[in-house]
C-alpha cells in the first residue's frame, strides 16, 4: 500500500513532497526526506504549521 500527499509549510509558503511523517505528539509532526546514502532525516515542524494535502491510498 502507498500513501500519495504532499506538505505545505506556511512559515516557508510552499509545498514539500516528503516520503513519510510522524507525528510525535499534539504539537509536534516530523516530515522524513531521504538523503546520502539511503539514510533518512527527519525534519520537526508545529502541526499548526503543516498542511497535509491530497492524501490518497494506492493499493
Amino acid at each position: 500500500m502507498k500513501i500519495n500527499f504532499k506538505v505545505f509549510i506556511k512559515s516557508e509558503d510552499r509545498y514539500v513532497s516528503p516520503l513519510g511523517f510522524v507525528i510525535i505528539d499534539d504539537n509536534i509532526i516530523r516530515l522524513y526526506y531521504k538523503i546520502e546514502n539511503g539514510m533518512f532525516n527527519g525534519f520537526p515542524y508545529k502541526m499548526d504549521d503543516i498542511i497535509i494535502e491530497q492524501l490518497e491510498v494506492v493499493e
